[in-house]
């Protein structure tokens, strides 16, 4: 790797003990995952610091509180976001951990857009839940159902490819289903597939989960021979991938389906960000299990901001 052209602008924290530089705009939301709770820590550490928090109440809409009265923004208003953003001078933080990507990835790209200095933060976490019934591809009870397949927003690509120039491209996680729904989705030939793993994992083992809950799919369309690597805590690792990968194809569309770790899937709004006429964000909407994580391991900063001179904004 050439990392003075493929820079990668992250720092690693032990979640219990990271404070902020003061004073700084810190936006975060909770799930069901105990790891989603440390923002509340983090605030009585740095007490100078400004916190909201995402509420999440209607699809295509969300609720920031406090800081102030309640502030509803649509998350395909592009410019209700970047004045969101605009709202401070001093560094600004978003934590994607207990957000879904549907309000995520809307407000990421509201951030650069506003040109604020944006660092995203994801909190690892230890361990998945299992599933007490182990069936093929389904390892981990980690979704509960999905609603359905469609467009992240903002995010939406009104390119019309012929099958023959489009690249599909899934960023795979433990569950195998997911795979084999978006495919089943996406029109593309069986050699047209370019999987992405997470290598290293986040934990040793989270390598050969990926590949045994993946199995299936990967077999049926023998795309187990085309599968590239990326970090799996790392959205650079998987930006530069998908760069190479479009390097090697410039003729070909790229359908991506972030359907595996945060991390890669911000790698993923990046790069299209950057490729906006040649790039879909494809996305099956996952309903997801309230305790389908346990555990607090690292936390992770990412300067995306160091990336918008490449991004198309």
């Amino acid at each position: 790797m050439d990392f003075a052209n493929h820079p990668r602008f992250t720092e690693i924290y032990p979640a219990d003990t990271y404070e902020l530089p003061e004073p700084s705009f810190y936006v975060s939301g909770r799930s069901g995952e105990a790891r989603s709770l440390h923002s509340s820590e983090l605030a009585s550490r740095c007490p100078t610091s400004v916190f909201v928090e995402v509420e999440e109440r209607e699809r295509g809409q969300i609720v920031i509180v406090g800081d102030g009265p309640e502030t509803m923004i649509p998350l395909r208003s592009t410019v209700g976001l970047v004045e969101f953003w605009k709202r401070t001078a001093t560094p600004c933080y978003l934590d994607i951990t207990g957000l879904t990507h549907p309000a995520w990835a809307p407000l990421l790209k509201g951030a650069l857009v506003a040109g604020v200095d944006i660092r995203v933060v994801y909190v690892e976490p230890i361990r998945y839940r299992f599933n007490r019934i182990r069936t093929q591809g389904e390892l981990f009870d980690l979704s509960v159902g999905f609603q359905g397949i469609g467009p992240l927003p903002g995010f939406l690509s009104l390119a019309e490819p012929s099958e023959d120039d489009v690249l599909f491209i899934p960023l795979l996680g433990f569950e195998g289903p997911r795979f084999s729904m978006v495919l089943n989705h996406v029109e593309v030939p069986r050699d047209r597939i370019l999987p992405i793993i997470g290598v290293p994992g986040f934990q040793p083992e989270f390598v050969f989960y990926a590949y045994q809950g993946n199995r299936l799919p990967l077999e049926e369309t023998r795309s187990w021979m085309t599968v590239q690597y990326a970090a799996a805590n790392c959205p650079f690792s998987l930006y530069y991938a998908l760069e190479k990968i479009s390097i090697q194809n410039q003729q070909s569309f790229m359908r991506i389906a972030p359907i595996g770790t945060k991390p890669h899937s911000v790698g993923a709004v990046l790069f299209a960000l950057a490729h906006p006429d040649r790039v879909e964000l494809i996305y099956d909407h996952p309903v997801r299990r309230k305790a389908r994580t346990s555990g607090v391991a690292r936390l992770l900063v990412y300067h995306v901001s160091a990336l918008r001179q490449r991004l198309q904004l």
